[in-house]
């Protein structure tokens, strides 16, 4: 799939070195670098109903055969996925098997891709906007211009209206009530278009403006401030950490910082370069408290102890660090492996100022930003954290190696 190019570029679901966390940054520095031009974006949320099961068996067969699959091989995925049957067994009791003519077998290795081919034509029917696909979850955005909101909003409702027909001729069912849409634009510009009819609609009914909506697990604010993920994280947290609490004392050491590690900073590290970049000082602090409180229960200290020597001997960073070395691993990886290619497409590196330059010399571009807003996009924050690097470092030959020696070089 990768050698022929058949899934498109911004297909991050089930795929090699692609993940959420890939998909969010790129959607994020999309936004920010919009907001940096001085330009205002619209970001459409869609749902599919079931979507993994409402696939049709010789639709698939029939793409795939366009994307030059052997007939052997076609044979054994309509054997694989035909005849297939379920029950429902309750207590004695079992119902008649039925027999499943759509869809592809959730859990299994196989389903996803068979999605995600299903699926690989759909970004072809998006004209004007930016699509963003991480399996069944779909976000269009468009970044236009201050004063055309009218203009924009019609090219939006084409590209959903274009995206309609294509789930309906593919048998897919979009949820139109579950369907949002953020505007990252003044309020009372777009309640006053929204007054005389104006809006993003979706087979002829308005969507739902939401201050905030939740992609892919992280919760995105029309501000980029990222303050209401932050919130929700630490809550998160925090609920963990006092149920840990009530079995501290029957708890060893060692059990209590394995269970810091995987329950509570967990929930700060899931998609940390996504938007850990982007949030400010006070939300740094917040989460660097809540870190503050994990380490107390893991050495059983008092509430106002102070935790630096105990964060050096648990070989742990503060959690701005955190969030620099995730980032810096990510663009060390995106340049060893030169995927996912559309954030392989926001680094390069600079000319060669003389032919004795070596790689470790060179330095990634920095792209020009308006405001200080705009240095939080991976473009911009990325090349300038691994340009900051020893050449010895940026140089490792695996990610794998780079993982460690950058947490060899910031901890003792």
């Amino acid at each position: 799939l990768n050698e022929e190019n058949i899934l498109p570029k911004m297909q991050s679901g089930f795929r090699k070195n692609h993940s959420t966390c890939t998909a969010l940054v790129n959607l994020f520095s999309d936004l920010i670098d919009t907001r940096d031009k001085g330009k205002y974006s619209s970001l459409v949320m869609l749902d599919y109903s079931q979507a993994f099961d409402s696939i049709n068996h010789e639709m698939l067969l029939g793409k795939m055969h366009y994307y030059g699959f052997g007939e052997n091989f076609l044979k054994w995925v309509k054997s694989y996925l035909g005849d297939r049957s379920q029950i429902t067994k309750l207590g004695s009791e079992t119902s008649d098997p039925l027999v499943k003519r759509r869809g592809v077998p959730q859990g299994s290795c196989l389903g996803p891709v068979l999605f995600n081919l299903y699926t690989s034509d759909l970004p072809k029917c998006v004209q004007s906007c930016k699509i963003h696909l991480y399996a069944d979850d779909c976000q269009l955005h468009l970044a236009y211009e201050r004063g055309s909101f009218s203009k924009a909003f019609d090219l939006i409702n084409s590209d959903l209206a274009n995206i309609s027909n294509w789930s309906v001729d593919n048998g897919l069912q979009l949820n139109v009530s579950k369907c949002t849409v953020l505007h990252l634009a003044p309020q009372n510009l777009v309640q006053a278009l929204s007054d005389v009819g104006v809006s993003v609609k979706l087979d002829g009914e308005s969507l739902t403006v939401c201050q905030q909506v939740k992609t892919l697990g992280v919760v995105l604010d029309g501000d980029l401030t990222f303050s209401d993920h932050v919130t929700h994280v630490i809550q998160r947290a925090l609920g963990r950490l006092r149920g840990l609490y009530r079995f501290r004392s029957l708890l060893p050491e060692s059990a209590r910082l394995q269970l810091m590690q995987s329950l509570i900073l967990s929930v700060f590290y899931y998609c940390y370069p996504a938007y850990g970049n982007s949030i400010s000082k006070e939300d740094t602090l917040r989460i660097q408290r809540m870190q503050n409180t994990a380490i107390r229960f893991v050495f059983n200290l008092r509430k106002y102890d102070h935790v630096s020597s105990y964060r050096v001997t648990a070989k742990m960073f503060p959690m701005a660090m955190v969030c620099m070395v995730f980032t810096s691993c990510m663009v060390h990886k995106v340049l060893s492996l030169g995927e996912p290619e559309y954030l392989s497409e926001r680094l390069t590196y600079r000319e060669e100022v003389s032919q004795r330059s070596t790689r470790q010399d060179r330095q990634l571009h920095l792209p020009k930003v308006r405001l200080e807003f705009g240095k939080r996009s991976f473009s911009y924050f990325g090349p300038k954290l691994f340009n900051d690097l020893p050449g010895q470092l940026k140089d490792s030959l695996t990610p794998a190696t780079f993982k460690r020696k950058i947490q060899c070089l910031f901890i003792p």
